[in-house]
């Protein structure tokens, strides 16, 4: 998860989700399960689907690569 800029609440948060083969999920079935088990400000605004997770030589996330990827997003739209 990463904030992206929202023009009101600051930043909004963004989830980058990786199905592990052969499993299936809608964008709308994790907010539901978020929703039920989380706080609502810790409810991502908005999940995307991605085949892989940026990673470090160390293994640790480029949250700085995901963030990119939400901007590159915004511009196209």
């Amino acid at each position: 998860m990463v904030g992206r800029d929202d023009g009101i609440l600051g930043e909004a948060i963004c989830a980058f989700i990786v199905l592990k083969d052969g499993l299936d999920a809608t964008a709308t079935e994790l907010q539901r399960l978020c929703h039920e088990n989380l706080p609502p400000y810790k409810v991502p605004r908005d999940i995307k689907f991605i085949k892989a997770l940026p990673k470090t030589e160390n293994m640790k996330i480029k949250r700085s690569e995901l963030k990119k990827l939400i901007e590159t997003q915004a511009e196209v739209n």
